[in-house]
């Protein structure tokens, strides 16, 4: 399912609330997503959840995208530092039948690797658009092509 959770702030602590908006933010003192700002998706199912602020995107694949990929055995993961351009492939995933592509929604420098999805690949099938980001990236340039959350159900409703 493409919904997801958006936290509001009560007192002094970041409580859970179900959302289908666009905007989201999430627990303020945890490892999890701690950028808060616009969620944005291709048409090759990744996700850029992106602070216009801060210039910081977390980037991954959705929903849709992960569940595409079934049983995951082999990632080969991005480098810290690493510049990407709109449209690279950042990392592969690979299946017993095939190999999947990332591709980057934006232009920018890597500046963090999700290391507990390193750890645990399942991560980024069972829960992909929160605990299951990618990459944290500083960003220069977002794809003109990319899409709201209910233009992104629309185009895989179609699919």
């Amino acid at each position: 399912m493409l919904f997801r959770q958006l936290i509001f702030m009560s007192q002094q602590m970041w409580t859970p609330l179900y959302w289908t908006g666009l905007y989201s933010a999430y627990y303020a003192n945890s490892s999890a997503i701690r950028i808060r700002g616009i969620t944005l998706y291709s048409k090759s199912h990744e996700y850029i959840q992106y602070n216009s602020i801060t210039k910081l995107g977390r980037c991954g694949l959705t929903y849709y995208g992960a569940k595409e990929l079934g049983d995951v055995i082999i990632v080969d993961f991005p480098e810290v530092g690493e510049q990407l351009t709109i449209h690279d492939a950042v990392c592969e995933f690979s299946n017993s039948k095939d190999v999947f592509s990332v591709f980057s929604p934006a232009d920018g420098e890597i500046t963090k690797l999700n290391t507990d999805v390193m750890e645990n690949v399942h991560e980024i099938i069972a829960c992909p658009e929160m605990q299951g980001w990618i990459w944290e990236m500083t960003v220069t340039n977002l794809s003109a092509h990319l899409m709201s959350l209910a233009e992104y159900k629309n185009f895989c409703d179609k699919i």
